[in-house]
């Protein structure tokens, strides 16, 4: 091999480790499922400015092996550098798990084989080709892994199973929704830590193995009471989940267009969240959501349920529990909790916004069925706990940035908790600006939901930074049909922030960061 050929085979294998971290992101946000990573590459591989460059070299390399020209490599490898500079960066990080390295290794072996088989055809040709299958080869390896995966799967989940039936004392609560899920179960987690040993599911692992994973490593067999954060894409998802830990408290935080991508249709997402009330094992308490008229509907029609319901709502007099007389300021929110008609105190917290007032409620629900099984808890000190409550990471989390007051709600972009934020982030007596690239999981319901928040945002905000995708798209257009100018378009999220603190960090301005968009869906564009 000559030290051209050198040069060249050394670029293309250089190229490949960006591309490859680039497609194992892809597989890891997407949860390696088929479907939606085939969904995903229709955006990414077709439309990426990057993959055009590879497309070019490629056609020189075929040019080089047909012997047309002795140097045309070297433009093949200057597009293999143009590439490398054009592949986006990350927004969330590669995470090496067990599964990605048994992945990684299962195609870096097809890579090498299919890259001796195109050898042969010539090395500039060769390795190019390879280059341009290299998501289809992951998918393959994707596929080749498929049994291996599922073997430890139900490894996994038979051995939760198996601890979770040893501990017959153990309470457990489920809590499914479209939102509010994992705030919920936090601030349940910290209204009982102090009467209880309790373990919940960390962060957003919801899935059969996060909570799985959670079963076998985090919960002691000494535990009181369990918390698991049930999510779902399909139906069936959540009844697979309530019969695998079977709560006898169940929550159901609330219904919206989330996730309309899979579910398809809001009856659907209805159909799957009460799942958690009509399993195998119906829990004895379910925590309801008064004020969802999808819920009140649909659970009207259910009278052979088992499970008894409580009534959690706002100014809703019907509801077993609510709050009344809501107080929302930019530091903390106060209201008037009442529990079966009784008003049983005001409620202080450093929590933000009133979905957060359904997140509590919620919490106070859970120690009211507590209270039915027969546990003493009192009602008054769970009150003075609410004010102690600690605010949840990324969501809607006051902070404070120099000169700037900031609302951090990037987890998670909703139409209730975006509302619920603009609703925060008005109270505050300075210039105002929000950060979003819209409301970007909402199937069918993008153009309406979309169109809402752009409402929204017409009234009381300095400056609307918007992340360029097809969410933010449908905001930009209603903002030009009003004659709305005061908004900026961005890449990513780093360049809007960047924007930010180059000019106006010396200014005193609030900050509302409305989700920070993943790669997978950065990438629709």
């Amino acid at each position: 091999m000559d030290i051209l050929t050198f040069i060249y085979v050394f670029g293309c294998f250089v190229v490949m480790i960006p591309f490859t971290y680039e497609w194992f992101l892809l597989f890891q946000q997407e949860h390696y499922s088929a479907r939606k990573i085939l969904n995903s590459l229709k955006y990414r591989y077709f439309k990426n400015k990057a993959v055009y460059a590879i497309y070019i070299a490629t056609f020189w390399a075929l040019l080089v092996a047909l012997n047309l020209s002795t140097y045309v490599y070297l433009g093949t490898v200057v597009c293999f550098l143009w590439a490398i500079y054009l592949i986006p960066k990350a927004v969330v990080p590669l995470k090496i798990t067990p599964r990605l390295i048994r992945l990684t290794v299962t195609y870096t072996l097809l890579v090498i084989s299919v890259a001796l088989v195109l050898l042969q055809g010539g090395v500039y040709l060769g390795f190019s080709l390879s280059l341009l299958i290299l998501p289809f080869l992951m998918l393959l390896a994707n596929f080749l892994n498929y049994p291996v995966e599922q073997a430890i799967r139900i490894f996994y989940l038979r051995k939760a199973q198996k601890k979770l039936s040893k501990m017959r004392h153990l309470i457990k609560f489920g809590i499914t929704g479209s939102f509010g899920k994992t705030s919920t179960k936090n601030i349940l987690t910290q209204l009982l830590s102090d009467s209880f040993l309790v373990a919940a599911t960390p962060k957003s692992f919801n899935t059969p193995l996060g909570i799985a994973l959670t079963i076998n490593k985090m919960l002691p067999g000494y535990s009181e009471v369990f918390i698991a954060e049930m999510g779902a894409f399909r139906l069936k998802e959540i009844k697979y989940l309530a019969d695998f830990v079977k709560p006898q408290i169940a929550v159901i935080t609330d219904i919206g267009p989330q996730h309309l991508s899979t579910f398809k249709t809001v009856d659907n997402i209805v159909k799957a969240k009460t799942e958690i009330l009509e399993n195998t094992f119906p829990p004895l308490f379910g925590i309801v959501n008064a004020d969802s008229a999808y819920l009140r509907d649909y659970l009207k029609e259910k009278t052979a349920l088992k499970t008894e319901l409580l009534w959690v709502g706002i100014e809703n007099k019907e509801a077993d529990i609510y709050a009344s007389d809501i107080q929302i300021s930019g530091k903390e929110t106060s209201f008037d909790l009442y529990i079966g008609g009784k008003k049983e105190g005001v409620i202080n917290t450093k929590l933000l916004g009133r979905h957060n007032v359904y997140n509590i409620l919620f919490g106070v629900a859970g120690i009211i069925a507590l209270q039915n099984l027969g546990y003493d808890l009192v009602i008054t000190d769970i009150c003075e706990k609410i004010k102690n409550l600690k605010p949840i990471e990324h969501r809607l989390e006051y902070q404070k940035w120099g000169n700037w007051d900031v609302y951090n709600d990037s987890y998670n972009a909703n139409i209730q908790g975006f509302i619920n934020g603009l609703e925060v982030l008005k109270k505050c007596d300075l210039k105002k600006a929000v950060i979003t690239p819209g409301i970007v999981d909402a199937g069918k319901e993008m153009a309406a939901l979309n169109t809402l928040v752009a409402r929204e945002l017409l009234t009381d905000i300095n400056w609307v930074l918007l992340i360029d995708n097809q969410a933010s798209r449908i905001i930009e257009g209603y903002f030009l049909e009003n004659n709305f100018t005061e908004y900026l378009k961005f890449a990513s999220f780093s360049q809007a922030l960047g924007y930010l603190k180059e000019n106006y960090s010396d200014e005193h301005i609030c900050l509302l960061i409305e989700n920070d968009l993943p790669d997978h869906f950065l990438i629709r564009k």
